[in-house]
């Protein structure tokens, strides 16, 4: 997911905690209900998140906060903190990833590629790659 080649969205219903949390902020864009909800709260039992993969998203004072607290964020705040693009109503959602997505591949030529590639080689290194 973190190199795949073309933009992902990510749609998030319910809780994306620890390892869902990592996979949506792989993604290029996310877009929440709001029933959802993020974080990292394996931290609490002692295994480590990936800062920065969140720092990346969100600075490094709140991806410290998201990475040593274990806390869980709702939507709302998880769009403060800029863990999310979008909050929408549960049944909006999916709707809202598919325009999303259309108006992404409705870019002229190789345009979302092109920023792809230039996303990915400057994102930071995760799983010792």
């Amino acid at each position: 997911v973190y190199e795949f080649p073309k933009p992902l969205i990510a749609a998030v219903q319910g809780p994306a905690l620890g390892g869902g949390l990592d996979l949506a902020a792989m993604c290029d864009l996310r877009l929440a209900s709001t029933a959802a909800s993020f974080g990292q709260p394996q931290v609490r039992f002692g295994a480590a998140a990936l800062y920065d993969l969140m720092q990346t998203l969100v600075g490094p004072g709140a991806a410290r906060e998201i990475c040593l607290t274990g806390r869980i964020y709702p939507a709302e705040e998880a769009l403060r903190m800029g863990l999310v693009n979008r909050v929408l109503a549960p049944e909006a959602l999916l709707s809202a990833a598919r325009e999303l997505g259309a108006e992404i591949a409705s870019l002229p030529g190789d345009l979302a590629a092109s920023a792809k590639r230039g996303f990915i080689a400057r994102q930071p290194g995760l799983f010792g790659s």
